[in-house]
């Protein structure tokens, strides 16, 4: 036994004085708060920028707290929800409603359907859906982000702890939900404009673009920016190197030293950006996933997630898109099938959610986004490097004026 520890005898020893004569136990009054002073800063050790202070504005997503009628994959359907429910009889209208602090169902019975007011919006990753966008059936509408969105913009999505395996953030194209980033938990997006002070103006933190225009000693391009980020908090490691981090705070962006780094993560970060929000194509060379058999059924049925990916041997499987497999989604990569946002499958809940669909109004698009999916593993991919060479030689927020 090594000197000086306090052994097993010698403790044992000491409760039984203690026990006999409590005397022998003394305390010491400590004045202090809580405890969490304690434990290290997140990303003390990496010279990075929080992606709150990266943006000047930011803004949860749609909370609707019924999303069960307010949002469809039709606007037929939704017009067919919305209607049914307010012909319902007051107390089942008001039972389905889910009436909370913010929105009383009352006032949202006595309203009529508004076609105007069904628009798409981002429901979660690669899952766009349209949405009712009445305020008397919304809790929170973000009327701020909406504002700061205008006709069109990108945002970044991103929670402010407890972020899991995969990708940090998410680019989104549409208005988002507030479950965008991984289905529960919320989060907060970070437009690239603000189009409340004007069409083109950005939202990014001005400091932060004069910081990277003097270490680089050229114009920085808003755009280009919010691209680097994608990329280098998209990177396939960042959040398996981060995770005790990412517990506690938001995504940490390192930006490279190196202006040739820089201009990789841009380059890289456009081709995810345009792919999340659907702004292109998946690339050719990316589409394995084909469709296989002949379906015995109409609609979509998808099984229990244990049964839902039969491996073929080659790294690939099939998705049976019948309960029968004679409709499948054959040649799908395996890393497609199990890739996960912070645990929320992407390609299986996006099948889940169409269950009862018509096979006709779905298969095309289940095959888009095994596709989508395959070209975005392989640029989270290409992101890694890029990563590996901004923490290398990253810039220190003090050189960057922040």
């Amino acid at each position: 036994m090594a000197v000086g520890l306090f052994s097993k005898a010698a403790k044992e020893a000491f409760l039984e004085r203690v026990a006999r004569d409590e005397v022998a136990l003394s305390f010491v009054r400590v004045e202090r708060g809580g405890l969490d002073d304690f434990l290290p800063a997140p990303f003390a050790d990496v010279a990075a920028v929080s992606i709150a202070d990266a943006f000047r504005f930011r803004s949860s997503g749609t909370q609707t707290k019924r999303d069960e009628f307010v949002y469809g994959f039709t606007a037929a359907q939704i017009e067919r929800q919305v209607k049914d429910w307010l012909a319902a009889p007051a107390a089942e209208a008001q039972a389905a409603f889910h009436a909370s602090r913010d929105r009383d169902w009352s006032e949202a019975h006595a309203t009529s359907f508004d076609a105007a007011l069904v628009r798409e919006t981002a429901y979660r990753p690669l899952d766009r859906r349209l949405h009712y966008a009445h305020r008397a059936f919304n809790d929170f509408l973000r009327t701020d982000l909406r504002a700061a969105w205008g006709a069109t913009n990108i945002a970044l999505y991103a929670m402010p702890s407890g972020t899991g395996a995969g990708p940090a953030v998410w680019v989104h194209g549409l208005i988002p939900d507030y479950h965008a980033f991984r289905g529960s938990y919320g989060g907060y997006a970070f437009p690239l404009y603000d189009r409340r002070n004007g069409p083109g103006a950005h939202n990014l933190n001005p400091d932060l673009l004069r910081g990277l225009e003097a270490a680089y000693a050229r114009r920085v391009r808003p755009e280009d920016v919010f691209h680097a980020i994608t990329a280098l908090l998209s990177a396939t490691s960042y959040t398996r190197r981060f995770a005790w981090d990412l517990e506690e705070a938001f995504p940490h962006i390192p930006f490279p030293a190196d202006p040739a780094v820089f201009e990789d993560a841009a380059r890289i970060g456009a081709e995810i950006a345009a792919l999340e929000t659907f702004a292109r194509q998946p690339a050719a060379a990316f589409r394995t996933a084909r469709l296989a058999g002949k379906a015995t059924g109409v609609t979509l049925q998808v099984p229990p997630i244990g049964r839902a990916f039969l491996p073929d041997g080659s790294g690939s499987g099939a998705i049976p898109l019948q309960h029968d497999s004679s409709l499948r989604l054959a040649g799908v990569p395996e890393r497609v099938f199990a890739f996960g946002v912070s645990g929320y499958r992407v390609l299986y809940r996006w099948l889940v959610a169409r269950a009862g669909e018509p096979l006709a109004e779905v298969q095309r698009d289940a095959l888009d986004i095994a596709w989508r999916l395959a070209e975005l593993l392989h640029w989270f991919d290409q992101a890694d490097p890029v990563l590996d060479a901004a923490l290398a030689r990253p810039l220190s927020r003090a050189t960057l004026g922040l």
